[in-house]
């Protein structure tokens, strides 16, 4: 395995605390590696905000990546892109509403 043992020995304790099967990434193709670890970033830091069909979509790219270890096509990251550019707006409303309760509140 030519991946950097401190990456493989992250990615692997990720996908045990996600659940995620790991066994798969000694075979890894390393030149997919950045394509797993965006997808590793997305799931993170906006699977509580995605809708079922934006998850959905998270999962079929996540197993084309690593099961068939296919890089990541432009189709898809144009979908990724519009799911997180969504995700961020919920965030976003998320935050002002909260900024809306705390301001009634202090009157």
């Amino acid at each position: 395995m030519a991946h950097n043992i401190k990456l493989y020995n992250e990615i692997v304790e990720w996908c045990r605390s996600e659940r995620i099967n790991w066994r798969w990434i000694t075979e890894y193709p390393e030149e997919l590696f950045n394509d797993m670890m965006l997808l590793r970033k997305i799931r993170t830091n906006f699977w509580y905000l995605f809708t079922p069909r934006q998850r959905a979509l998270w999962c079929a790219v996540w197993g084309w990546t690593t099961k068939k270890q296919q890089a990541i096509s432009q189709e898809n990251l144009n979908k990724l892109e519009q799911a997180v550019e969504s995700a961020e707006a919920v965030k976003q409303l998320i935050k002002a509403r909260r900024h809306q309760v705390t301001n009634r509140n202090m009157i």
